[in-house]
């Protein structure tokens, strides 16, 4: 089944570039268009970078996922969850700027802005309005940092751990 992707919001824009912004994370999203591959054969092809990349679209809600069985007992596989992506929005040039700069920060400067961020979400989260004032960040800056973390989600207006 072929399935549409609507990005809408500025924001929604970061989980799409940093799907594909390293060439192992681009490969296994390749990889996973094309068939379904459980976490074990990701790793055995890519090494941790490709399970990080497998988490970090399974947070973004780019994968679907199911239950095979197997010789050694059921294992979880995954598969692309859109074959296309339409994009529509329309965003103030500003918000545009702050999405598209977390999205191409380089590496260094983004960890460093997400332990930040870690730190005041642990261990019960914090309200996009307090992180964005304690950081002196715009919320839309914030919801950018937070699509493309491994560590953190937003849950309506809290930024929380990821999995908690």
């Amino acid at each position: 089944m072929a399935r549409v992707k609507v990005v809408n919001e500025a924001s929604d824009l970061v989980g799409l570039l940093s799907a594909v912004d390293t060439p192992v994370k681009r490969d296994v999203f390749v990889a996973l268009t094309s068939g379904w591959e459980s976490e074990r054969t990701i790793e055995s092809r890519f090494g941790l970078n490709g399970r990080q990349a497998l988490s970090l679209f399974d947070k973004q809600e780019l994968l679907d996922s199911r239950w095979e069985p197997s010789p050694e007992g059921p294992h979880k596989v995954f598969h692309a969850r859109y074959s296309s992506f339409k994009i529509d929005t329309t965003a103030p040039m500003l918000e545009l700027t702050e999405v598209l700069g977390v999205a191409m920060m380089r590496d260094a400067d983004y960890s460093e802005t997400e332990e930040a961020l870690a730190r005041l979400a642990a261990p019960t989260g914090i309200n996009i309005l307090d992180a964005a004032s304690r950081m002196s960040l715009t919320q839309t800056m914030l919801r950018a940092l937070v699509k493309r973390s491994s560590k953190l989600e937003l849950r309506g207006l809290r930024i929380v751990p990821n999995g908690k």
